[in-house]
């Protein structure tokens, strides 16, 4: 009755398993760690898709937007090894004066936190993400993108090159693991030339 209940709610496997708990059972789905050997097939093909999309930037994100792997055109962007929240670097860190359109994306940013938060009070962590990410925000108009864009993506100042990029997010299809489920691969792509003469000029300085 549970399982069909969380199948006809399309609940995730984190809220399945929370609804299982309320029930007084055992959790459905796994949720393994990253690290663990039972997830070394899956990881492995993780790190095949960030080292396959160099020289352009790629990132392993998990459910509270924090970096858990890379490719080398990523890691240009991440100077302090200290900071490895997207939230963090995008609103309150060394993305934001980096970020040419930051006041176009910020909203749209707060609006996906919020949904995320909303779905999964308990989670304290994305409570404080949205929280910060708002007053990075205040007196800054909530407005759409300009310029006809169809996507919000950032454009970044590197030197004095402006760098419009698109991001395609791509996830395990079917996954029955809570970790693999929530794990996220963001993948960034130049949006013209200009950017993508930057990125391979980059690459070419590694």
């Amino acid at each position: 009755m549970v399982a069909r209940l969380a199948q006809a709610l399309d609940l995730p496997s984190r809220e399945s398993n929370d609804l299982f708990r309320v029930a007084g059972l055992a959790p459905a789905f796994p949720e393994t760690p990253l690290e663990a050997d039972d997830l070394a097939p899956f990881t492995s093909v993780v790190e095949r898709m960030l080292a396959g999309h160099d020289p352009y930037p790629a990132y392993a994100i998990d459910r509270h937007w924090n970096i858990v792997r890379t490719n080398s055109a990523a890691e240009l962007f991440l100077p302090n090894a200290e900071e490895r929240n997207v939230v963090r670097l995008t609103y309150a860190g060394s993305w934001r004066p980096m970020i040419a359109n930051w006041s176009d994306i910020a909203w749209a940013g707060i609006r996906r936190l919020q949904i995320e938060a909303a779905r999964r009070p308990e989670e304290e962590v994305l409570a404080e993400l949205v929280e910060l990410a708002t007053e990075a925000c205040r007196g800054i108009p909530d407005r759409p993108g300009t310029d006809g864009a169809r996507v919000l993506c950032p454009h970044f100042r590197i030197g004095d090159a402006l760098v419009r990029t698109m991001t395609v997010v791509a996830q395990f299809g079917g996954a029955l693991d809570v970790t693999l489920e929530e794990l996220r691969v963001e993948l960034i792509y130049p949006a013209d030339g200009e950017a993508d003469a930057v990125f391979q000029s980059m690459a070419a300085l590694r």
